[in-house]
């Protein structure tokens, strides 16, 4: 084989070589411009697929608030009276702690003496003129929580109370309190109590001891 010949053959060989070179780089080029096509449509397709989620969710949102709006300002719906009875509950229950706790809280007459005065926020006239609740500890001259050295500590209430109607609410109420007299051992009481408050006037318009009715009722069948 001449020089010639073989100087060509190497020419043809450099020639394909270039050529299987750029057509692989062309296929590589086009190839990785597809691969970027997709991974953009895909991309975008989750933008728009997490866009109509957020706007789906924000609508259901609205849905369930522009419903409980309407179900609320109908003061005649269950949603609005369920509501409203949950609010009261809890009026209920924070004002009893108030009141026990000024009730059968006290280590002196002053103290004792002072409960109506404290408790006029909480209750109506009429509880406050009730003498087994509010009565004066003064007997034949002489004020027998200092005379005897009685003390009492108010220690928890539970409160139970019916359905609200007309502004009215039945209530069961235990209290405990702790007490003892001066230098003797302390004694735990439970007491229960029956009332009625009203939500309009936001008082307990009744109390009254089961202790001190079973008592009535029982010289009353004696």
């Amino acid at each position: 084989m001449s020089k010639k010949e073989i100087k060509h053959r190497k020419i043809l060989f450099l020639g394909a070589t270039a050529i299987v070179v750029i057509a692989a780089v062309l296929i590589m080029f086009r190839y990785s411009a597809k691969e970027r096509r997709y991974i953009s449509l895909a991309q975008n397709q989750t933008i728009q697929n997490k866009t109509l989620k957020n706007e789906i969710s924000k609508r259901k949102n609205q849905l369930v608030k522009d419903t409980y709006n309407k179900a609320v300002s109908n003061p005649n719906s269950t949603a609005a009276q369920n509501i409203e009875q949950v609010k009261v509950s809890k009026d209920i229950e924070q004002k009893a702690n108030s009141l026990f706790q000024i009730l059968l809280s006290y280590r002196s007459s002053a103290d004792f003496n002072s409960r109506a005065e404290k408790a006029a926020d909480l209750v109506t006239n009429s509880v406050l003129q009730d003498k087994e609740i509010f009565g004066s500890d003064l007997s034949e001259g002489t004020h027998y929580v200092d005379a005897s050295g009685l003390n009492s500590q108010y220690i928890s209430a539970k409160v139970s109370e019916g359905v609200i109607k007309n502004n009215k609410v039945a209530v069961l109420i235990k209290a405990k309190s702790t007490s003892w007299y001066a230098g003797q051992h302390r004694a735990i009481t439970d007491d229960l109590y029956i009332g009625e408050y009203d939500a309009s006037l936001a008082k307990f318009t009744q109390i009254k001891s089961l202790d001190n009715l079973y008592r009535a009722n029982a010289s009353a069948n004696n």
